[in-house]
């Protein structure tokens, strides 16, 4: 019985005489192929997940050596791109003598978009909680802005600070109280007040100053930081 579904996957054949070619590893010159052949099934929309290649190549080759031949075949071949989610040929063309719009998707396209779909979810959880992140970094300015009268703003510099108190466990909470403590002791001193700024407070003596009390704080007036 004839395939009634056939798509064809175009190769050119000035290939076999092109000097690039030649110069890949047998590993990426057959990789090449299948990535033509992936890219017809997944809608020239290669996941770039490597567990998702291999498996969808049918390949016994390591992982380590996929990723090289990855590295091969864009340095030779400028066609094969890559974007956030997906390798892809430019200017990819394919042909079909038929297309079922009810088809079913075969086995590459399922790894395909499972791993795309995967890859998806972590993006929007990442940016998710970068949304948050910079939500409560925004807090934590405010609040000593607000404190002081002053317009500190989130460069990278005190972000990286925060971000540094956060992996260790602090709240921001705790930084609104560290903003009230050091400003009982240093604001009314005109020589420490200019310590009253993110890169002082948000250092590496943040956990002595929150455990400081107010009332510590302003018996320590004139005690360097």
């Amino acid at each position: 019985m004839a395939y009634r579904n056939i798509v064809y996957a175009k190769l050119e054949k000035r290939l076999f005489s092109d000097y690039r070619w030649y110069m890949m590893s047998e590993e990426a010159q057959l990789n090449y192929i299948r990535f033509i052949l992936f890219a017809s099934e997944t809608y020239n929309k290669i996941p770039k997940n490597l567990e998702a290649i291999k498996r969808a190549f049918k390949t016994n080759q390591e992982l380590k050596t996929i990723e090289k031949t990855i590295a091969e075949i864009k340095q030779n071949f400028p066609k094969f791109k890559e974007n956030k989610h997906f390798y892809y040929f430019n200017g990819f063309e394919e042909k079909t003598n038929w297309i079922d719009k009810k088809e079913r998707r075969s086995n590459s396209q399922a790894i395909a978009q499972q791993a795309t779909d995967k890859e998806e979810d972590k993006d929007k959880e990442e940016d998710k909680d970068k949304e948050e992140e910079n939500r409560r970094i925004e807090d934590i300015l405010s609040d000593l802005n607000s404190l002081l009268k002053t317009s500190f703003k989130p460069n990278d510099k005190t972000k990286g600070l925060i971000r540094a108190r956060f992996k260790d466990g602090f709240t921001v909470e705790n930084f609104k109280s560290v903003h009230r403590t050091k400003f009982s002791e240093w604001g009314s001193d005109e020589k420490m007040r200019q310590y009253l700024r993110p890169i002082t407070l948000y250092g590496t003596k943040f956990e002595s100053y929150l455990n400081q009390k107010a009332g510590q704080a302003r018996e320590r007036k004139s005690e360097w930081l």
